[in-house]
């Protein structure tokens, strides 16, 4: 090989590589997993194995061709899976996309190669394919970014749906299989295909078609988080109304202490002024048993999960149900104090109305119901699980998913919880056994 034909190929598997990584990266911005400069350095070890890779492809042929480009694509994810942090199915999506846009790119550049340099067209990596490969990446790539930064990058930076992203990588993933059939499994030769514009519609046609998916796809998920929103929104609205009640039953109930105090101090003038020493002191002893005076217990220095656990015993202790909690946590949870009160609300919420339920059902008051909570925390890990007494099983969906008492639909509560787990990539578990709800907990603590 001459100079000329390393330059060619060098630049030939730059223009291949830089613009389609460039892009990808841009979407995973504030999400690398190490500083600038060791970010850089990886990129670039990425982009000489890449030059390693186009100069072994354009010197093979038939299918070693093939295991080439997908080494290629192996050690392309995995620079994405060591330097960036975040699901590999989103990664997958990405990356699976602008190959496809890729594929795109160079079949329509050989096809201008072809019109322009028709001596050239039937070599591999010429300078003027390269020439071509970049005026067709003008055209297609700017609008392709444009329209990507606009509906990809916010669900991409989005935390949310985690689970979404097992699935949907295989959208692209199928155009993928597409692409590689067709450029390597069929009798016609890459270059014999590109050099027909009529294929080239066809292609473009159907990686319109693959962009109307995505459009979709990006659609949906953008619908999902603004209804997640307002999950969250709602059940801090709910908690805060529960909070509310319960500040004003206490407001209440000090109304009345006071209203009653005054008649009681009347009969304990009546007492002192008449000398009657001994049935003041047995009236005063009388009054103090039966005074209502609540106590208030402290579960954990933790604020957030003391006011929950604390709100949710008085409605336990109204309601005559046996209240349990052995709270284990530090002052500070790296979980967002709305996320955690939505989270251990929701559970307890449908702890307490399963045993308020059962109370009713039964009347039989010398068989409390009762809830046990145990929450604590080991290895930046968070560890919670809610006992409670129940008498009728809710009722479920063919996916296992809890049917609501309080509306139509599914349980708002229990979905929320879910997702709130999930966001965390954690677990949870809701088992129903011998009149015992058990519901289980288990997620790592944020950064």
């Amino acid at each position: 090989m001459d100079t000329l034909r390393i330059f060619e190929v060098i630049i030939y598997s730059m223009i291949n590589f830089l613009p389609f990584a460039l892009l990808s990266l841009y979407h995973f911005k504030n999400m690398f997993r190490f500083g600038k400069a060791k970010t850089i350095l990886l990129f670039s070890g990425l982009s000489v194995i890449q030059v390693i890779m186009g100069f072994t492809a354009t010197f093979s042929a038939g299918g070693l061709t093939a295991v080439v480009t997908t080494t290629g694509y192996i050690i392309y994810f995995l620079f994405y899976i060591i330097a960036v942090k975040a699901h590999p199915g989103k990664i997958l999506f990405v990356l699976l996309v602008y190959s496809n846009i890729g594929n795109l790119t160079v079949m329509s550049g050989k096809c201008l190669e072809n019109m322009l340099f028709p001596a050239y067209a039937m070599q591999r990596n010429r300078w003027t394919f390269s020439l071509c490969n970049i005026i067709v990446d003008f055209i297609i790539l700017i609008p392709i970014f444009i329209y990507a930064r606009k509906n990809f990058t916010p669900i991409i930076q989005d935390k949310k749906y985690i689970s979404s992203w097992k699935y949907i990588w295989l959208i692209p993933g199928t155009f993928h299989v597409t692409w590689y059939y067709l450029l390597y499994l069929v009798p016609l030769t890459p270059t014999e295909i590109a050099i027909n514009p009529i294929n080239i519609l066809f292609l473009l046609a159907i990686n319109l078609g693959a962009i109307l998916v995505y459009h979709i796809v990006a659609n949906f998920m953008i619908t999902q988080t603004k209804i997640s929103v307002l999950k969250e929104e709602a059940n801090t609205y709910k908690l805060q109304q529960l909070q509310y009640k319960n500040i004003e039953a206490k407001i209440m109930n000090a109304r009345r202490a006071k209203h009653n105090l005054r008649h009681q101090a009347i009969i304990m003038s009546a007492y002192l002024e008449d000398g009657k020493l001994d049935e003041l002191k047995a009236y005063l002893e009388k009054y103090t048993h039966h005074f209502d005076s609540e106590k208030s217990v402290i579960y954990t220095t933790n604020y957030t999960v003391n006011s929950i656990i604390s709100y949710y015993s008085y409605i336990a202790e109204y309601n005559n149900i046996d209240f349990d909690a052995v709270i284990d946590v530090p002052d500070f949870l790296n979980i967002p104090s709305e996320k955690l009160s939505i989270m251990l609300g929701n559970i307890l919420e449908n702890s307490t109305d399963a045993c308020s339920d059962a109370l009713k059902q039964t009347g039989d008051e010398s068989n409390k119901p009762f809830i046990n909570i145990h929450m604590k925390t080991k290895s930046n890990m968070l560890f919670l699980n809610v006992d409670n007494s129940y008498v009728n099983k809710p009722d479920t969906d063919s996916d296992g998913n809890l049917i609501s008492t309080k509306h139509t639909g599914l349980s708002i509560g229990i979905d929320s919880v879910k997702e709130i787990v999930n966001e965390n990539g954690g677990i949870f578990e809701l088992s129903f056994d011998s009149g015992i709800c058990r519901t289980s907990v288990i997620m790592a603590l944020q950064d």
